[in-house]
């Protein structure tokens, strides 16, 4: 699964434009080695990642303009949200879930626009032919912007047809990510198969062939590996065997398996140091996409004389992203608190998460949780990432969360008057234009303290 997370948002800063700027994989900050592959295998797209991740830091910012905490970014290319997302927070849900239904959100107008070739149109978003109607246009292909950050093998293909219509298609296995392939051949060097040389002699002379050193373990295949020679034990520096040893190797003091002190140690024992170290943790991965495809709507054109409907064409639209961002604001506002569990498995200590309040309905698949409580975001703060309320706009007449009595701690507000010129006086004339007269207007703004 590819995960572009907001430490690696630097993206939308250096490319804020479909197509307009060439893309240099290794000179993005922040990309882990599976993201550079990403970038490299869908170099296409890179642009509407861009633009997705955009999109999203768009919206959370205006989701959250009446709130303490208003989404603000910083300039730094490695971490453009500060700490705040150091922590489990509601606001880091949101963060992440809002950039990632961007990017799902972007690629799929991508794909639906042409504006890309390695995706197209969903043919499969179909509706039964009815009288008066021709099914066209482009259905967004949602699974496809969902795909660009999931990263699963998957069945790709083109369509080649007139007015996009797909009476014959190419289609192709994508290979999977390399990690695959890898854990398939260590699967296959844990079954590996003991042989023993044998001579015989043939009319060409002696020769040598392997079988199995034990007949009752079922034979290996063509695709199993082989050995006939037992391996040093590795315990020790040897040039001869090539190998270096385990002194100084860091060792699991819980696991009985290899990778444990006992074994690893190879009976000399260990030592042990203190070490402190930062790292991610109790990770949650919020399922962006469902907030896409519940608003897909179906969007129609009419063709006919003098404007009326007696044939429409009509195609699966995604929503403006106005309804997903307040689809997402409604998510984190209704966001479940949970609590930190442990308990013992056969593998050790494993944390996970519950509702903290059980008289709740518990969350879904498709809700927001936290188990981190938020900064009152009224002081900056840079330990929390909070910038602080001093000289944001409020609503003296508002009593909730975007007026000044909230928005400012109780420090108070102070007002000033601005002119603003504003279109006003409009009248339409038939047929067909709107004329209007400009206006000058004083409005009172109120800032806080």
């Amino acid at each position: 699964m590819v995960e572009f997370k907001l430490t690696s948002l630097a993206v939308g800063h250096q490319y804020t434009s479909l197509g307009t700027q060439p893309i240099l994989c290794s000179s993005i900050p922040g990309l882990v080695p599976k993201q550079l592959r990403f970038c490299r295998n869908y170099l296409e797209i890179m642009p509407s990642v861009a633009e997705g991740v955009k999109i999203g830091i768009q919206e959370c910012q205006h989701q959250f303009r009446g709130r303490r905490w208003n989404c603000t970014t910083i300039n730094d290319n490695l971490a453009i949200f500060g700490p705040v997302l150091d922590k489990a927070t509601r606001e880091s849900a949101f963060v992440h879930a809002i950039a990632s239904a961007g990017v799902a959100f972007a690629v799929t107008r991508a794909c639906s626009e042409g504006s890309v070739t390695i995706c197209g149109c969903d043919t499969r978003r179909k509706g039964p032919p009815g009288e008066g109607w021709k099914w066209g246009g482009c259905s967004e292909d949602v699974e496809f912007g969902s795909m660009s950050i999931t990263d699963h093998m998957y069945l790709k293909c083109k369509c080649h047809g007139l007015s996009g219509s797909c009476e014959v298609k190419t289609c192709w296995w994508s290979q999977p990510d390399f990690r695959v392939i890898g854990d398939y051949m260590k699967d296959k060097y844990d079954s590996a198969s003991e042989m023993v040389v044998e001579k015989h002699r043939e009319s060409r002379g002696w020769v040598e062939t392997l079988r199995p050193k034990y007949t009752f373990f079922k034979p290996p295949t063509e695709t199993d590996l082989v050995y006939y020679e037992s391996s040093p034990n590795f315990c020790e520096p040897n040039p001869e065997t090539g190998s270096f040893g385990t002194r100084d190797r860091i060792c699991n003091l819980t696991s009985h398996g290899i990778d444990g002190c006992d074994l690893l140690c190879c009976g000399r024992g260990h030592n042990t140091r203190t070490e402190k170290r930062k790292e991610k943790c109790h990770c949650i991965f919020h399922w962006c996409c469902y907030s896409i495809t519940d608003h897909m709507y179906l969007k129609c054109k009419c063709h006919g004389l003098s404007g009326s409907c007696e044939v429409k064409t009509c195609w699966w639209s995604q929503p403006d992203f106005r309804v997903i961002g307040d689809y997402m604001k409604d998510k984190y506002d209704s966001a479940s608190e949970m609590v930190v569990e442990k308990h013992r498995e056969s593998r050790g200590w494993v944390e996970t998460l519950r509702p903290k309040y059980t008289f709740f309905k518990p969350p879904t698949e498709t809700d927001l949780v936290y188990y981190e409580s938020s900064p009152n975001f009224c002081e900056p703060n840079p330990e929390t990432g909070s910038f602080g309320t001093r000289d944001r706009i409020c609503n003296l007449t508002s009593h909730g969360i975007d007026g000044c009595d909230l928005l400012c701690c109780g420090r108070g507000h102070n007002t000033r008057t601005e002119k603003r010129k504003e279109k006003c006086h409009c009248i339409f004339h038939w047929c067909c234009y709107v004329s209007c007269q400009e206006c000058t207007r004083v409005y009172d703004v109120h800032t806080c303290k």
